[in-house]
C-alpha cells in the first residue's frame, strides 16, 4: 500500500494461538478526525475461544485479564465488520470475482453453451447489483464511507489496495 503510516506488527503469535484472523492491513487506512485507526489481529486457541488481541494502532498485545481487553475486542469487531464488508464482500465477492464471471460467460460462452447455463443461476443479475453498490457503497460519501471512520483517501486506497491484491492473487499471469 502507498501510505504513509506503517503499523506495528507482534513480534510473534502468544504460546496458545492456534490460528488467527488478521485485520491489521487496516491500520494504514486514514480515519476522520475523532476516530481511533482499525485494524487488529485476534488470536485463537484450540476450542475457537480469543485468547489475545493484537491491537494495530496502539501496537499493544491484549489478553482476558489486561485492563485493555475491552478496547481490544471492540478494535477486532469493528475492524471485521468494515474490513470483511470492504475487502471480502463488496470488492472481493462482488466487485472481482462476481464481475469476472458474470463477464466471463457473456464475453466468452454461446447463449445456449452447457457451462453459461451453468452459470446463469450464480451471475443472474450480477451486473445490475454491482451498478447498484457502486452508487449507493463505493462513492465518496455514499453509504459505506458514511457508515465507517474512513476518510475519502482512505476508503479510495481501501478500494484499490483491495482490488490489486485480488487481482494478483486471482490472475496469476
Amino acid at each position: 500500500m502507498g501510505v504513509a503510516r506503517a503499523c506495528a506488527q507482534p513480534a510473534e503469535a502468544p504460546a496458545l494461538a492456534r490460528w488467527y484472523s488478521d485485520l491489521s492491513w487496516m491500520c494504514a487506512l486514514g480515519v476522520r478526525e475523532g476516530f481511533v485507526r482499525y485494524g487488529a489481529i485476534a488470536y485463537f486457541d484450540a476450542d475457537a475461544s480469543v485468547n489475545a488481541i493484537w491491537v494495530s494502532h496502539l501496537g499493544e498485545l491484549f489478553e482476558p485479564d489486561d485492563d485493555g481487553w475491552a478496547h481490544a475486542r471492540w478494535a477486532y469487531k469493528v475492524s471485521a465488520l468494515v474490513g470483511v464488508t470492504l475487502r471480502d464482500h463488496l470488492v472481493g465477492t462482488h466487485l472481482v470475482i462476481g464481475n469476472a464471471l458474470a463477464s466471463a460467460s457473456r464475453d466468452s460462452l454461446a447463449p445456449s453453451h452447457p457451462l453459461r447455463r451453468l452459470l446463469k443461476p450464480f451471475s443472474y443479475r450480477t451486473i445490475v447489483v454491482n451498478r447498484g453498490a457502486r452508487a449507493l457503497l463505493c462513492k465518496p460519501r455514499s453509504l459505506l464511507h458514511r457508515a465507517t471512520a474512513l476518510t475519502e483517501a482512505a476508503l479510495a486506497e481501501g478500494f484499490n489496495s483491495t482490488t490489486a491484491t485480488l487481482r494478483q492473487r486471482f490472475d496469476p499471469a
